[in-house]
C-alpha cells in the first residue's frame, strides 16, 4: 500500500469512528478510548485501553454484507446503515438499471 493510501485509509477509519460516536452507539469506557484514538492516534492508546477498543468498539460494529458476508473497507462501513446492511458491490448489483 502506498502513502496516500494509507492516508485514506486512515482517513477513512476515523471517519467511521466519529460515525459510530454521532450515531451514539458508543458510551463509556468505549466512547473513551474512541475519542482518544481519533484525538491522538490508535498508538496512543494502552494494552487495556486496546482491548476495550478492539472488542466493544472495533468487533462490536463493523459489519458484514448481509448477502456476499464480505467485510467492506472502512468508507463503506460508514453507509451500509443506510445500503440496508449492504457493501457498496452488492448494493450496486442489486439497484443498477440495465
Amino acid at each position: 500500500m502506498s502513502f496516500p493510501d494509507v492516508a485514506i485509509e486512515q482517513t477513512a477509519f476515523i471517519d467511521w469512528l466519529q460515525h459510530l460516536i454521532n450515531r451514539k452507539l458508543l458510551d463509556g469506557a468505549p466512547l473513551g478510548v474512541t475519542r482518544q484514538a481519533i484525538d491522538r492516534g490508535v498508538d496512543s492508546l494502552t494494552d487495556k485501553q486496546r482491548q476495550v477498543f478492539d472488542r466493544h468498539v472495533i468487533q462490536a460494529n463493523q459489519q458484514c454484507c448481509d448477502l456476499c458476508g464480505d467485510t467492506p473497507p472502512w468508507p463503506e462501513q460508514v453507509h451500509m446503515s443506510t445500503n440496508g446492511g449492504l457493501c457498496g458491490a452488492c448494493y450496486y448489483r442489486l439497484n443498477k438499471t440495465d
